[in-house]
């Protein structure tokens, strides 16, 4: 038996220690007595036997005197301003007042290369700056956080890492502009002048499409076994922060057209069947997608443009996002209010304090087994919670949040499911090649030992007791033949007194 369980129990430990972060969360925007609720697993996809827990994210909505917006001035006299040759005179008046002071030293330059089809590629240094996807929107650290990238003084979208890909450029002449921000998307300064790099690009006409076509051409074979994970954890507002994970596989930004060599390359994102960009780092920002459930797929294609197959399959992978009515509305509110440059308008403010008074009750739903859990706050996460435990078995789960947030009842509940957080699955759906036993198995084959164990050792203490009873009826069966034999004895000693009696007195 145990060396039927160590393989198993080293196998759920290989699996446990090999798992990424979170997938999908359900997000709801002020729907919990004005409160922002993302929720879901810590760990998704979530398997059963692993370590995992309920994950919460509560914010709520800054105060409307957040921030002054008459303080920025986005009229077309600063774009002209910028539009000039010297890009070292553009208007910092433009910027968000909440701008913070980096201690670290910190450099950033920019070069775009502008494709045929009308894609640009975008590559970033910035030396002395640590790019942090994962810390995004929590709270701000010295030298970290990601970047934000303008198009003519709008905001299209951010930077992950040191590369990016824009697409569906309008022709002609285009001011790009990227501004490193901290994990609360402030703008960055050092010696009191803006983090940012400016360039302007002719966009051409569209000759021919790499950009919104690529990888749907015969696949290329890969030379060694590679493999894609994707996670979408989601934000408040509705866009998702989608992460890959690619196993045998390099991105290779700068070699993008150039010639094949096997294992590199950039990954493609869809979104509900059409291609949405290109991800050359392993993190990207998907937005605007709409009220609705979503289906986003990322293949990996190699730098000549060609999906990537193994072992006869290409290369991707996919999950489902949902986002609710109430996020649309509120982007497009944000979107309405917020003037073209300024992305630091009415953040949402995390809510610090509750696990002293919300608590979680965790259901299982197909059995109805549940138990209250304590919440916990996450280091150096503001606003994020979590509660610890182990799934043992797979299915649909609920987290039915009560208590008070800031002297407000709460008592909401949230299920997994399609288009929300996903439901646990099996540990053997990750299992290659040999499935070991799951959780329940090992559980019921431990009880079974232990039920045979307590039915061996009854039988022995039967067949004892029946030893001991055999044993003591010898002993009672030796002691009434000692007895039968002395009085025996005893007879025949009187037996032959009486004859010599008998003799002597008939001389």
């Amino acid at each position: 038996m145990t060396k039927k369980l160590l393989p198993a129990l080293a196998a759920l430990l290989f699996l446990a220690l090999s798992l990424g972060t979170a997938l999908a969360h359900e997000s709801r925007e002020d729907e919990v007595e004005g409160f922002n609720f993302v929720v879901g697993f810590l760990v998704e996809p979530a398997y059963e036997g692993l370590l995992n827990g309920v994950s919460l994210r509560v914010t709520k909505p800054a105060e409307e005197d957040a921030h002054d917006h008459s303080a920025h001035d986005h009229g077309e006299d600063v774009h002209e301003e910028a539009s000039e040759d010297d890009h070292a005179d553009h208007d910092h008046s433009a910027h968000d007042h909440d701008a913070i002071e980096s201690s670290v030293p910190i450099s950033v330059q920019m070069v775009a290369n502008v494709e045929d089809d009308g894609g640009v590629n975008i590559s970033l240094t910035a030396d002395g700056f640590r790019w942090t996807p994962e810390n995004v929107d929590g709270a701000n650290v010295d030298g970290e956080g990601h970047g934000h990238v303008y198009v003519d003084g709008v905001k299209v979208g951010r930077m992950y890492g040191p590369h990016y890909h824009l697409t569906g450029l309008e022709p002609g002449e285009r001011e790009l502009r990227v501004t490193l921000n901290a994990n609360a998307h402030n703008e960055m300064t050092y010696n009191g002048e803006h983090l940012e790099a400016i360039e302007t690009i002719t966009v051409p006409e569209a000759s021919h499409s790499h950009g919104m076509g690529i990888g749907h051409a015969a696949p290329v074979d890969a030379d060694s076994a590679m493999s894609v994970d994707v996670n979408a954890p989601a934000e408040a507002d509705g866009a998702f922060n989608l992460q890959i994970v690619p196993r045998g596989f390099t991105f290779a930004p700068q070699s993008i057209g150039g010639t094949h060599k096997s294992g590199e390359g950039y990954a493609v994102v869809s979104v509900n069947g059409e291609d949405y960009t290109r991800m050359y780092t392993d993190w990207i920002q998907v937005g605007d997608l709409g009220e609705g459930t979503h289906a986003i797929e990322v293949r990996l294609v190699s730098n000549d443009h060609f999906p990537y197959a193994w072992d006869g399959d290409t290369v991707k992978a996919s999950t489902t996002v949902h986002v609710h009515a109430a996020e649309v509305a509120h982007a497009a509110m944000e979107s309405e209010v917020a003037a073209p440059e300024d992305d630091h308008h009415a953040e949402p403010v995390p809510v610090e304090g509750i696990e002293q008074t919300l608590l979680v009750e965790v259901t299982h739903i197909p059995t109805g087994a549940s138990r209250v859990m304590t919440l916990h706050a996450e280091f150096d996460k503001p606003g994020y919670y979590k509660a610890n435990f182990i799934p043992t078995a797979s299915g649909q789960y609920a987290f039915h949040f009560k208590g008070k947030i800031e002297g407000v009842p709460i008592d909401e509940r949230f299920e997994s499911g399609p288009g929300r957080f996903d439901d646990v699955q099996p540990a053997t759906d990750l299992q290659f090649p040999v499935s070991a036993a799951s959780t329940r198995e090992l559980e019921s084959a431990v009880r079974g030992a232990l039920d045979s164990a307590q039915q061996a050792q009854d039988a022995a203490l039967r067949i004892e007791a029946a030893a001991m009873d055999a044993q003591n009826g010898i002993v009672r069966a030796t002691t009434m033949a000692m007895v039968g034999i002395a009085v025996g004895a005893v007879g025949i000693v009187v037996g032959v007194v009486g004859a010599f009696a008998a003799l002597r007195r008939r001389n």
